[in-house]
């Protein structure tokens, strides 16, 4: 039990693995440096106050200044100003996405249609 355990326990790391794989392989042909981030404490420290507080599931609620925000958007922000990139970090869905109504049927209408 204990193999399949284990198993199970390194499989639900390796999609990270392989990103960071791909990304390192990726910067690395256009001549950009990666560093690594520790990422303990991040989305469980307060984005405003600075507060520590505990996560529920995706939300961020902090006891101290009452702020509210989904746990890795309050992560992204903490990692942003605790290792000092020099761009604001935007959460942002892209259009088409899976809760975006389905495009609309566009019908090309030709000269040799109209004539």
């Amino acid at each position: 039990k204990t193999a399949k355990r284990d198993a199970g326990h390194n499989r639900d790391y390796w999609p990270f693995y392989q990103l960071e794989t791909f990304i390192r392989y990726k910067a690395m042909q256009a001549g950009v440096a990666v560093d690594a981030v520790r990422p303990h404490y991040t989305s469980k420290t307060c984005h405003h106050c600075g507060a520590l507080n505990e996560r529920r599931k995706h939300a961020y609620v902090c006891t101290r200044c009452g702020h509210q925000a989904h746990a890795d958007a309050n992560a992204a922000q903490n990692v942003r100003d605790w290792y000092g990139l020099c761009c604001p970090v935007v959460l942002e869905a892209p259009l088409g996405g899976p809760h975006d109504p389905a495009p609309k049927r566009v019908r090309e209408i030709t000269a040799k249609a109209v004539m």
